[in-house]
């Protein structure tokens, strides 16, 4: 299954920041069965 999503979050620079996921699909063991991906873009692309 592949799902992408783009939304946009704002975030400082060095400062935590807490992403919640949610999936329409149940895993016996999602600590196992999931794997997330993520690509990070600062303002100015990078």
């Amino acid at each position: 299954m592949d799902m992408t999503l783009n939304q946009a979050a704002v975030a400082e620079i060095w400062r935590p920041v807490v992403l919640t996921f949610e999936s329409a699909c149940s895993f016996d063991n999602p600590f196992l069965d999931v794997e997330i991906w993520a690509e990070f873009t600062g303002p100015s692309g990078t």
